[in-house]
């Protein structure tokens, strides 16, 4: 059957009835295939297919959530956060600065031989370092900005030819922008030391070694198939079915709104929990990682200030707050930048 014809049983007159009176209440008119479809689902065969139906999207859930942490898509990972940025334009001396820094950090953690040969680095389009992947699982894919590579004053960039923004032709801010203040102080963050890159990268290697990257992922599977599981209960155990459309409409919304909610929070507990043991892991390497991080969130938080008046037509200000933290989504709970960087030097090592 076509969807014209389909979507052309809507407006008749034994449709809105049949809503008007709830669906637990068999229709007289069997000539209406969408009746017969809700009616089905009514059916112990309709049960059925609803449970395998929603447990096949809540595996698919987990699967798109799993994917990025899996190997098989670390090659696509790389070729993504590579799309504006060349490689090439890292020079030989500096490359080999780099990878110093990174076998300093490999025999700080004391990987083992086998993790070690599973790490892979890549200068990408980040603002910080991202790792892919579990040491558990398979390689782990490492990527860090291109900022990383700059070892001197003297390297830093012309800023007259930085973008901020989306890459869109009109997101160039004005020469007078980029040349004040706030200018200068962008530019002067992208110089980070040594400890500072070592404690950055050691944090991702922490997060690789110690988190289980399933979790997450479950948790959003979880949450979709229990809010299934909740509204079905309303459904069949409460009088909801001889309701009307808009009113069973509404306790579904305020459902999930509920376990969005839940869901979000349970996501923010579990990257709290981790995230605070990977920064102190990584501080607790020596005295120099931890002052090193210290620096790098106290150059990240200035950073986040300057651009929240260099990104253009104000979205730099609906990204960062006044102290340079990211502003936090809608019911987000996450730890700030600061609170992470005060609790690095609160430790005693």
């Amino acid at each position: 059957m076509s969807s014209s014809r389909i979507l052309s049983q809507l407006h008749k007159s034994n449709w809105n009835g049949y809503f008007r009176r709830g669906i637990n209440q068999k229709a007289t008119n069997y000539s209406n295939p969408i009746l017969r479809y809700y009616e089905f689902l009514q059916s112990e065969q309709g049960k059925k297919a609803l449970f395998v139906g929603a447990t096949i999207f809540s595996f698919g859930v987990f699967v798109v959530k799993l994917l990025p942490q899996a190997s098989l898509s670390q090659k696509y990972i790389q070729m993504f956060y590579q799309s504006y940025y060349s490689p090439e334009k890292v020079t030989p001396v500096t490359q080999a600065f780099g990878q110093s820094i990174i076998n300093n950090v490999v025999q700080d953690m004391g990987l083992l031989q086998r993790q070690a040969e599973s790490l892979k680095f890549f200068v990408g389009n980040f603002a910080e370092p991202a790792v892919f992947g579990s040491f558990a699982f398979g390689s782990v894919l490492v990527g860090y900005p291109p900022f990383f590579n700059i070892f001197s004053h003297e390297e830093l960039p012309d800023m007259l030819k930085v973008k901020f923004g989306m890459k869109v032709g009109d997101d160039v801010p004005e020469i007078s922008n980029i040349r004040s203040r706030e200018g200068k102080a962008f530019r002067d963050t992208l110089y980070l030391s040594d400890d500072a890159k070592k404690f950055a990268l050691a944090r991702e290697m922490n997060w690789a070694l110690d988190t289980p990257v399933f979790v997450p992922p479950a948790i959003s599977g979880l949450a979709v198939h229990i809010n299934y599981g909740v509204c079905r209960y309303f459904n069949f155990l409460l009088p909801f079915l001889s309701k009307s459309l808009g009113q069973r409409y509404g306790i579904y919304f305020t459902v999930s709104f509920f376990f969005y909610v839940l869901h979000k929070k349970a996501q923010d507990f579990f990257y709290n929990n981790r995230i605070c043991k990977a920064d102190e892991k990584a501080a607790l390497l020596g005295s120099c990682y931890r002052e090193g991080g210290v620096e790098y969130y106290d150059k990240l938080l200035r950073r986040n200030v300057s651009l929240r008046e260099l990104i253009p037509h104000a979205r730099g200000r609906r990204l960062y707050n006044l102290k340079g933290n990211p502003v936090s989504p809608l019911f987000g709970s996450r730890l700030t930048i600061f609170q992470r960087k005060r609790l690095i030097d609160e430790l005693e090592v």
